[in-house]
């Protein structure tokens, strides 16, 4: 993703969060959280021409269990769940897109699984994973 923008959410100090496609950080944001851009201004994205063009590789929207974070009404939304894409790719094939067109988001991005997890409880790290693996994601608001 070096010198490339990537969609990401952020959460200004003040203010409703948005999503930009950026490879810099305002300073006035809170948190900042890239992703694989699955819906745009309400709307939906190209794979080829927008997404593949930030980095993203077509494993990243395979059919398998995904997290993704939404903005609706000045509100950031958690959506999880499986894609089962029929085309193996949820956003090529407009998955995604036919499942959240009615549901009112001005933006959504995937967040991307990754492969693997560590843990560390009380100093100790534990194993990562690998072959069939679960991938925990854990998520705190204040």
């Amino acid at each position: 993703f070096r010198n490339k923008s990537v969609a990401t959410l952020f959460i200004p100090k003040t203010g409703k969060p948005y999503v930009a496609d950026t490879n810099m950080v305002p300073d006035n944001v809170k948190y900042a959280v890239s992703g694989v851009p699955c819906v745009r201004n309400g709307d939906d994205v190209d794979w080829h021409n927008y997404v593949t063009k930030q980095g993203w590789p077509a494993d990243t929207v395979r059919n398998t269990y995904h997290n993704w974070l939404g903005v609706r009404d000045g509100e950031v939304w958690l959506i999880t769940g499986k894609s089962a894409a029929k085309s193996g790719n949820m956003i090529y094939g407009m998955w995604f897109w036919n499942l959240m067109k009615d549901e009112g988001f001005e933006d959504v991005i995937k967040l991307d699984g990754g492969g693997s997890y560590f843990c560390r409880i009380g100093g100790k790290v534990l194993p990562g994973s690998s072959g069939s693996r679960r991938i925990n994601a854990y998520f705190t608001w204040d």
